[in-house]
């Protein structure tokens, strides 16, 4: 997966890797994590693509939290809901907040 620093990215980039399909991680986004995700997700679907947007690490802890005596229960129906609403998605959207990255991952291959 290619990596590129969201400082040094673009829109004629972003259109580049969305036309060829491509997965790439963004690096660097800490402050800008909200807005930059918003834009993917606009210019996915924008080409007529759909997406689902979701952190990583909140599936791990919900379950954690259900295994622990219930207290991820209400979350993993969350979860669940939200993957149902966003079947098959071409690209998914993954905020890893801890590591201040977005990774992007073509799903249809």
């Amino acid at each position: 997966m290619r990596e590129i620093e969201l400082a040094q990215f673009n829109k004629e980039q972003l259109n580049s890797l969305l036309n060829s399909k491509k997965s790439f991680k963004l690096l660097g986004c800490s402050d800008q994590m909200k807005a930059t995700v918003a834009w993917l997700e606009k210019s996915i679907e924008g080409k007529s693509m759909r997406c689902r947007i979701y952190t990583k690490g909140r599936a791990v802890a919900a379950t954690a939290g259900l295994l622990a005596g219930g207290s991820g229960s209400l979350g993993m129906v969350g979860i669940g809901i939200h993957r149902l609403a966003t079947m098959n998605p071409d690209y998914e959207i993954g905020r890893d907040l801890i590591n201040h990255t977005i990774e992007v991952e073509y799903k249809q291959d």
